[in-house]
């Protein structure tokens, strides 16, 4: 029940620092282009220890990377919409879908 807990609370992380990256990482991700902010969001994810390897350490590894995450998804969701709304259609710009 404790890792559960611990494992959403590194979800918690991603979530309070997206708009760290939204506000920071954005105009980054436009300059290099996306995919290569992708590919490095990857290999940090990629490089998370597990608990049998160095114990409580592995959390605080995962809320690291999960939080180094939040800022690259940020960064790409604030490149993403101009990036869509450029090469959508004239006539479905600004149309939702909701409605």
């Amino acid at each position: 029940m404790v890792g559960y807990f611990l494992t959403l609370l590194g979800y918690a992380f991603t979530m309070i620092a997206r708009p760290v990256g939204n506000a920071l990482f954005g105009n980054f991700a436009d300059r290099i282009g996306r995919r290569d902010t992708l590919m490095i969001m990857s290999a940090l994810t990629a490089a998370i220890p597990t608990y049998a390897q160095v114990g409580w350490v592995a959390f605080w590894v995962y809320a690291l990377i999960r939080f180094i995450l939040g800022v690259f998804v940020g960064g790409e969701y604030a490149a993403g919409h101009p990036f869509a709304m450029e090469y959508s259609a004239p006539r479905w710009r600004a149309v939702s879908f909701l409605c």
